[in-house]
């Protein structure tokens, strides 16, 4: 059954979740490393092991009050950088 979105060009994917998805069909289970996330668990179940570092950027950017620790956009193509 057609859908009015069959003429949609796909964007570009976003970054994160393509990451996520190279990870979960990375064959190699030995040395793969999940880049998408700042934490890891073992396949045991072991789990709530933050990266160090991610926990050192994460309290620099907190302490900044310059930014405004909003997200960034997903990128898409420049024509759809929009208000709509």
């Amino acid at each position: 059954m057609p859908t009015r979105f069959a003429d949609v060009e796909l964007g570009e994917p976003i970054e994160v979740l393509e990451m996520g998805k190279r990870f979960r069909e990375d064959q190699n289970t030995e040395k793969r490393v999940n880049l998408s996330v700042g934490g890891f668990a073992s396949d045991g179940g072991n789990g709530g092991h933050d990266f160090k570092v991610v926990k050192k950027v994460e309290l620099k950017i907190a302490e900044d009050e310059s930014l405004t620790h909003g997200y960034l956009p997903a990128l898409v193509r420049n024509d759809q950088r929009r208000s709509i």
